[in-house]
């Protein structure tokens, strides 16, 4: 077997700018939209806020990671007796981005943000994705706002939509947070509004109660660490390290889950059509599929088996499922090969429910900044306030949303494997641990730990009957003996132990 290594002469990111032209999504935006964006101005005008609800002195912050530019959304809660009423307010990007203006046209071509290490591909226009939009600390930002009362079961009331004004009071990392968290909130940061802090305790307690209604609802929780890469100042990759799901993150992503379930819920209730974020259960033959392999790594007692058959009918099985491979020495493969037998999410003007939520009504509304969709959700709001209709199809922007959306993802996984790539293409002869992820016919996938990057030991060059003796999750030593930046391919052999 030939292993191609590295030109020399390639660079980084001239190979990224190749995978974007490749892939024909859009990177620039039409003179016409950036002119409109700039003429906006940095602040809302008095005449607009004062139109508004007045929530400028509400303790409402935003979280996010430490690189984040762009912040759409912020939150506070406080305690009414033994509920928790919850607010989450979202950058009014609707507000700017007028339909079939200049900047929406370029907005629904491209349907979706493009995020890669150290860079994104905007949606809209930085002038507004980073400036206007952006819920910064200590200045005024329009906002459509989702309220509701969360009982200590996790059930949503009271649910009410709005168009405010607002000042963020802090912008925290999940860092930030997630040390309060441990911490137990024993003590006020320096700097940190009182009135902040108190909030976060309660968005925690509503984030737990909400939390355990979806567990017990059926919700399917996939846990799956994802590799992160860690960039130098030119831009290189200096490390690729499992990224650990924080209490902070889970905060974050059970308030924006019930905000966009209870605007679901609101916009049915009021009979008013929309884009609904949809999820269909799995086919019996991928269920199938994953149970054969499920059992093949001993990681299914019978009766579990039998009742996997009925997944169809709802996730609660494979919720329950899930918490039983915490242990397993296979844990991330059962989990990928999981989620791999689930249906691809879409979008669409007719709701079926979202399977893996466990949910009956579901959409997106938390990140018009990054997503078309939310901001078509935005639309329909304001118009139901207003009595105005849209002469949008629905359906066709649904479906048109949904191909951006995976070529996205398409492009965002394929420039991750070349950071990946390049990364190892100068550790070609050194030796690492690492797990076995997949046992095809043509070899073995192994993922290095210390890394976080996968390879291919293939099966030329292992002896006759090795390939058998591997199994999922076992631990191996490997050495990296080539790569290949044009396909993105990392080959390993493996090394036995010595007798």
């Amino acid at each position: 077997m030939i292993f191609v290594k590295h030109r020399r002469s390639i660079n980084l990111n001239s190979e990224i700018q190749f995978l974007i032209r490749n892939s024909k999504v859009e990177t620039k935006f039409s003179p016409k939209a950036v002119k409109l964006a700039k003429q906006f101005g940095s602040t809302p005008s008095a005449k607009e806020q004062h139109k508004r609800t007045n929530l400028k002195k509400l303790p409402l912050c935003t979280i996010d990671g430490e690189t984040a530019k762009d912040f759409d959304d912020a939150v506070y809660a406080y305690k009414k007796g033994r509920d928790f009423c919850v607010i989450v307010a979202i950058a009014d990007v609707a507000h700017y981005v007028t339909e079939n203006l200049p900047i929406d046209i370029d907005a629904i071509r491209r349907s979706t943000s493009i995020y890669y290490p150290g860079n994104c591909i905007p949606m809209i226009p930085e002038e507004l994705s980073n400036g206007l939009c952006s819920l910064k600390p200590r200045v005024a930002r329009l906002c459509m706002t989702v309220s509701f009362r969360v009982t200590p079961s996790g059930a949503v009331k009271d649910i009410e939509v709005d168009q405010a004004v607002m000042r963020s009071q802090a912008r925290l990392t999940y860092t930030d947070v997630q040390k309060l968290i441990d911490d137990k909130y024993t003590k006020l940061p320096k700097k940190m509004p009182k009135a902040v802090f108190e909030s976060l305790k309660v968005l925690q307690k509503a984030s737990l109660a909400l939390r355990k209604a979806r567990a017990n609802r059926g919700s399917i929780d996939f846990d799956a660490n994802e590799a992160v890469i860690i960039l130098s100042k030119n831009g290189e990759p200096l490390s690729i390290e499992s990224s650990e799901r924080l209490e902070a993150h889970r905060l974050i992503e059970d308030l924006m889950i019930a905000a966009n379930e209870a605007v679901a819920c609101y916009l049915e209730k009021n009979k008013v059509r929309t884009i609904f974020r949809i999820h269909e259960p799995p086919s019996s033959e991928k269920i199938k599929n994953f149970t054969e392999l499920a059992n093949s790594l001993g990681a299914l007692t019978p009766g579990v088996a039998r009742q996997l058959a009925k997944a169809s009918e709802g996730p609660a099985v494979l919720a329950k499922l899930i918490l039983t491979f915490e242990k397993h020495p296979a844990k991330a493969t059962l989990e990928n090969a999981l989620l791999r037998s689930m249906m691809q999410a879409r979008y669409s003007p007719k709701n079926v429910g979202h399977y893996g939520l466990a949910s009956t009504s579901y959409l997106h509304f938390t990140s018009p900044i990054r997503r078309y969709p939310d901001l078509i959700v935005h639309r329909v709001l304001k118009n139901l306030r207003t009595r105005k209709k849209s002469k949008r199809d629905l359906a066709q922007v649904a479906e048109h949303c949904s191909g951006q959306e995976r070529k996205a993802v398409d492009l965002e996984r394929q420039i991750h494997a070349l950071h990946a790539t390049w990364f190892m293409r100068n550790k070609i002869g050194e030796r690492y641990k690492g797990a076995v992820t997949s046992r095809t016919d043509f070899g073995i996938f192994v993922r290095i730990n210390k890394y976080h990057v996968e390879g291919l030991i293939h099966v030329s060059t292992l002896r006759p009957g090795d390939l058998k003796r591997f199994q999922v999750g076992q631990e191996i030593n490997i050495e990296v003996v080539g790569v290949n930046l044009a396909r993105r391919f990392i080959d390993f052999v493996w090394v036995p132990h010595k007798p």
